[in-house]
């Protein structure tokens, strides 16, 4: 029974890994076809989707940033705590999601060199944001109907929680054990 329970735990370990990386996976393309199906909505309402704006500081008029319309940062900032980014077609970030505004200039180049990698195509993988933990999944989705925005990129990291995990099956285990030896003896 030990050897089956341990050759089970560590079965189903490895198997809450992968459920883990799947539903995160999952949850990133998800939200990165609304983030995509909101910009081409408002890509027909809307002439423009971005404004021209002076940095904080500056009095030169030709030193600007650009940023994405309020009516289209709005949709985003509602979104959940999965980090979000929304690039133009020059690799610039338009939108940072409120949750990602605490990364650091070398983290966000990290976010920046994989929406510049050309081809702009469909892609997912892993980025490391943080010396601490855990890398993030990342899933990026070109905006090809949008001509103002190259792509959107989300990223999160898996979380600990599974249906049915390693620590579950271990206690049912240790419940169901003693009734099996027990109703094996009798």
């Amino acid at each position: 029974i030990a050897v089956f329970g341990a050759a089970l735990y560590l079965d189903r370990r490895s198997a809450a890994a992968r459920e883990r990386e799947e539903r995160v996976e999952t949850r990133l393309r998800v939200e990165a076809r609304f983030a995509v199906s909101w910009l081409e909505q408002q890509s027909r309402i809307y002439p423009r989707l971005v404004r021209g704006m002076r940095r904080i500081g500056s009095t030169n008029p030709a030193d600007s940033t650009w940023d994405l319309l309020p009516e289209v940062r709005g949709y985003f900032q509602g979104l959940g705590q999965d980090y979000l980014f929304v690039a133009d077609p020059v690799g610039r970030l338009l939108f940072v999601s409120a949750s990602a505004n605490n990364l650091e200039p070398a983290e966000l180049v990290e976010i920046r060199d994989i929406l510049i990698r050309n081809p702009v195509v469909e892609r997912s993988g892993r980025v490391r944001l943080s010396a601490d933990g855990e890398p993030f999944r990342y899933f990026m989705l070109p905006t090809d109907s949008v001509k103002e925005v190259r792509a959107v990129l989300l990223a999160a990291r898996p979380d600990d929680s599974t249906g049915y995990g390693p620590n579950e099956l271990l206690m049912a285990m240790l419940i169901v054990a003693p009734v099996i030896l027990v109703a094996s003896i009798v």
